[in-house]
């Protein structure tokens, strides 16, 4: 079997592609749609319209429109990723013309208000969950006392039921039992409550971001700086 010879390029056509090449990642990281960075998060969208979603159905208590759930998901996801900085600052980079500054104003008080909201209905789930836990801890105390005592005796008497098999069967049974009545209320009051003052205080983290925008319109010569105007 013959192989062909592999016939490198000239070096004088190699330079010019490894320079295009370069700079295609150097704009292709400019305008990287997500960006985080410790007490920091980017996002890039074409305008202002991505960064809201006018169709979606306003849910209560929420009045204004609602914010794209990608967005959101990441902006939640990259605070609470970061939980040691107590604040975090929002960079929103536009591929559209630089909005006026009372708009940006209201693009500020906006996501402020819809992740204070976001923050309350989070405190409220919290509380739930804590009443839903504790009242299910009430419920299995009696059980697991009850269960306790009876795979205590099962324990002693190995020939109860007759066959120590069926003894040990029901033991298993009685454990179960136990562990199955514990789950729900350690899940709600030990791991859950955990997750939800995580989403809390990421939460009330944006509501309180310190805001700047940024703007490269797709008409902006590559290299140029962008606008940037910060809160």
């Amino acid at each position: 079997m013959t192989v062909a010879p592999t016939v490198s390029a000239p070096s004088g056509k190699s330079r010019p592609r490894k320079k295009a090449e370069k700079g295609a990642q150097l704009i292709k990281s400019e305008l990287m749609p997500f960006d985080t960075s410790p007490g920091k998060v980017a996002v890039e969208l074409k305008n202002l319209d991505s960064l809201f979603d006018s169709d979606a159905t306003r849910t209560y208590p929420h009045t204004e429109s609602m914010v794209n759930k990608s967005v959101a998901k990441f902006l939640l996801d990259s605070v609470r990723l970061d939980r040691r900085k107590p604040k975090v600052e929002l960079t929103l980079a536009f591929r559209s013309p630089p909005l006026a500054p009372d708009e940006e104003e209201r693009v500020r008080a906006q996501l402020s208000r819809y992740f204070a909201i976001e923050s309350k209905l989070a405190v409220l789930d919290l509380s739930v969950n804590r009443t839903e836990g504790v009242g299910s801890l009430r419920f299995a105390i009696p059980v697991v006392i009850v269960a306790g005592l009876v795979a205590g005796y099962l324990s002693l008497n190995t020939s109860l039921l007759g066959p120590s098999y069926l003894t040990a069967l029901a033991y298993l049974i009685v454990i179960t039992i136990v562990w199955v009545m514990l789950w729900d209320p350690i899940e709600k009051l030990l791991y859950d409550s955990y997750l939800i003052r995580l989403r809390v205080f990421a939460l009330r983290k944006l509501a309180a971001a310190k805001i700047t925008f940024v703007y490269r319109p797709t008409s902006q010569r590559d290299g140029e700086p962008a606008r940037k105007d910060p809160l």
